[in-house]
């Protein structure tokens, strides 16, 4: 970790990090297209997770019958758990999640790099380099790391749907998307990315009825007052949190962020409400909602200088030697300035 990139190095940013592994996986689909495999091909997945792995998964339709006939499991499953196996990325055919050339030793350098921040507790924890620049191999980027890896797994697999995927035999409704391995973060946001909404409701009739059905809690939600709108929300995040069955978020399959996102959409009318729920969550010593409703104001438009003023007051309603609290008001003010 150092502010300086040691003199002979380029440090690798995402862009930089993205276009290798693009090239990578595209070796990998390239190669695959000269087999006799590469027929009826319908789902193409770029996959990554909180360990900073990718991989690259394909699938055919005779691939998919060939698991669901020869396991004494799936053979027995109903048409809508086929259905549901079908893009279940552990029972694709076909993945990759192994590198050749340089690329392998570079990939393998990022974990190296992955290791150590996850060993020292993040950036914060790790020492400055001080050894000589003879010693280093690569320098990466910050923005690689801390959440950086799901962007990469998006972007790749759109430069894999621009450069690559015309190698492959596709069916009608082929679909190429990243996955970030939770399936609420993928159908409600991450697929959308890469796959029509035609298609995507072609594929996943199932999300047509959810995403009407929270349209429709959100239409009704509206009518509501300012303040009831930030209570109602702020229920349906925490019974989501909870994975309660019949709870809005989770039946529809959608995040804490579309929650977040429907009272920002209000825009500057709801802001005070929003203040106001969040100066009695931080006098209550409630982190949880308090985190909630400052993300609702950094997503929110129209907000004045006098929101500023009101988060720093804020500050004096926490609880003494809540510095947790403290420390989110504080961070969330200074990226609100930043706004101005």
């Amino acid at each position: 970790m150092t502010n300086a990139v040691p003199k002979g190095h380029q440090a690798i940013g995402r862009q930089g990090f993205e276009t290798a592994l693009t090239d990578a996986f595209h070796e990998h689909i390239r190669s695959f297209a000269r087999t006799a495999h590469n027929r009826n091909v319908y789902a193409l997945s770029v996959y990554t997770d909180e360990r900073h792995s990718f991989l690259l998964y394909l699938n055919t339709l005779e691939g998919f019958e060939r698991t669901i006939t020869e396991s004494p499991y799936y053979c027995s499953y109903s048409e809508e758990q086929k259905h549901d196996l079908k893009y279940s990325l552990g029972d694709f055919a076909f993945s990759y999640a192994t590198f050749q050339g340089p690329f392998a030793s570079q990939y393998a350098a990022y974990h190296d790099a992955v290791k150590a921040l996850s060993a020292a507790g993040g950036p914060d924890g790790l020492e400055p380099y001080k050894g000589s620049p003879d010693l280093v191999r690569y320098v990466y980027k910050a923005e690689l790391f801390e959440g950086g890896q799901f962007l990469t797994a998006l972007h790749v697999t759109k430069r894999l749907l621009a450069q690559s995927v015309w190698l492959l035999q596709t069916t009608p409704d082929f679909a190429a998307f990243a996955s970030s391995g939770s399936e609420y973060i993928d159908y409600s946001v991450v697929m959308r990315q890469t796959i029509d909404t035609e298609r995507f409701y072609r594929i996943f009739p199932e999300m047509k009825s959810c995403d009407e059905a929270f349209q429709a809690a959100v239409e009704e939600a509206r009518g509501l007052p300012y303040g009831e709108q930030v209570t109602y929300w702020w229920e349906c995040v925490r019974e989501n949190r909870n994975r309660q069955p019949d709870a809005l978020l989770t039946a529809t399959v959608r995040t804490d962020y579309q929650a977040v996102e429907a009272l920002a959409d209000v825009g500057a009318p709801i802001l005070p409400a929003v203040m106001q729920a969040l100066r009695s969550s931080v006098q209550q010593g409630d982190q949880e909602k308090a985190a909630f409703l400052c993300e609702v104001l950094l997503e929110s438009g129209g907000l004045s200088r006098e929101v500023l003023g009101e988060m720093a007051a804020a500050v004096e309603y926490a609880p003494p030697g809540d510095q947790e609290i403290r420390s989110l008001l504080t961070r969330t003010r200074q990226k609100l300035t930043g706004r101005f």
